[in-house]
């Protein structure tokens, strides 16, 4: 499987980098995906538990269908609670729940604190703000 990267934008310049991933399971768009184990190419929804994340899903996918996994850029990310404009341009962080994202870091024994990167568009009702994706492990609860 060919995972070329995309850039996505205006016309002179890309707004986002994302690669072509397929679905091993439904996907929306904006969820936080990860790598699937030994499937090249495959994409799952991440979460704290699992430790892995790669990209937010630019569209939605079905199980066997394609999404286009944004690695860089601004881009609609999918929240477990809707964050305040308080939080804008602070950190935000990997959720226990598969695929979302939350504005606080996990802090249950053998999570990961894996950012996501920063939040742009929070207003305290959006659960799909928009965020600067800068992907990062930073950390392992034990």
């Amino acid at each position: 499987m060919s995972m070329n990267a995309s850039f996505f934008g205006g016309t002179t310049e890309a707004k986002t980098v994302a690669v072509r991933m397929q679905a091993d399971e439904t996907i929306s768009a904006g969820d936080i995906v990860r790598n699937v184990a030994g499937d090249d190419g495959h994409i799952e929804k991440a979460s704290a538990s699992e430790g892995n994340a790669i990209g937010i899903a630019q569209s939605n996918a079905n199980a066997g269908s394609y999404s286009d996994v944004v690695r860089a850029g601004v881009m609609k990310v999918n929240f477990n609670v809707a964050p305040a404009a308080s939080h804008n341009g602070k950190r935000v962080f990997l959720s226990e729940t598969n695929g979302l994202c939350q504005a606080t870091a996990p802090t249950a024994s053998g999570t990961s604190i894996i950012q996501i990167g920063y939040l742009l568009g929070g207003d305290g009702s959006s659960t799909t703000p928009k965020v600067y994706v800068d992907i990062r492990v930073i950390a392992h609860n034990s």
